[in-house]
């Protein structure tokens, strides 16, 4: 079962630090800082990335946000750097489950 209060609070770190949200890897560093997909984010947020190895972001990201290993990997590789990608798997996945998105009466024009 969709963890949807994770979910959320992953999406909302995302909208809040656009440009700390990098797809392409787990976790990265730049000149202004430490960029995360959204697995890696996961993992920041809940202070777990201390101690974990490479192999166990996927797994322990999936179990946190109680998704499948299929939504997994539409999540984790299915979308690149793009919100509006990001915003309608999200979006289809809140229909099924009968929730609201937490990308509900967000703008995503700028």
């Amino acid at each position: 079962m969709r963890n949807w209060v994770q979910i959320g609070n992953t999406v909302d770190w995302i909208l809040e630090n656009h440009m700390d949200w990098d797809q392409t890897v787990f976790r990265g560093y730049t000149e202004c800082g430490t960029t995360y997909c959204f697995a890696g984010a996961t993992l920041m947020l809940n202070n777990l990335w201390g101690g974990l190895d490479i192999n166990q972001v996927v797994p322990v990201s999936r179990e946190l946000l109680g998704i499948s290993k299929e939504d997994g990997r539409e999540l984790f590789y299915g979308t690149d750097t793009d919100i509006h990608e990001l915003a309608d798997l999200i979006n289809r996945w809140a229909r099924e489950d009968g929730v609201v998105s937490p990308f509900e009466g967000v703008d995503l024009s700028a």
